[in-house]
């Protein structure tokens, strides 16, 4: 026999090549995310963390990376657009692939700021 779902597990980020990041909603739910705040993905030894760099009443003109719902409830899923960004997650892994989907950890709280562990060995 053979399994027709071979991995049940489903992304939490999706970049695309042409720069577009979905984030789900768990992720905006474990982040505390509201519309106008700056993601932004750092590296800890071979670990990478989405937090947010700014949230939205912090911003004072344009920035990369600005996330917005992609539903008019507002608490769904966001979304982003950072080329820079989805290039760099798609190095990490090494996929050259058109879309990449990311499963996320649980969500590590470290100086005050929420940290989300991007899980960029085994993309789905």
């Amino acid at each position: 026999m053979t399994s027709i779902l071979n991995n049940s597990r489903r992304p939490d980020i999706t970049v695309n090549i042409s720069g577009r990041i979905d984030i789900t909603s768990r992720i905006v739910k474990l982040l505390n995310m509201q519309a106008g705040d700056v993601v932004d993905v750092c590296q800890h030894g071979v670990e990478y963390f989405l937090y947010v760099r700014r949230t939205s009443q912090e911003i004072v003109g344009r920035h990369e990376g600005l996330c917005f719902p992609t539903s008019r409830g507002g608490r769904g899923s966001y979304r982003t657009w950072s080329v820079r960004l989805a290039k760099a997650l798609r190095d990490v892994c090494g996929k050259e692939d058109y879309i990449v989907r990311f499963p996320c950890g649980e969500a590590q709280v470290i100086d005050e700021k929420i940290y989300v562990p991007i899980i960029v060995r085994n993309p789905l």
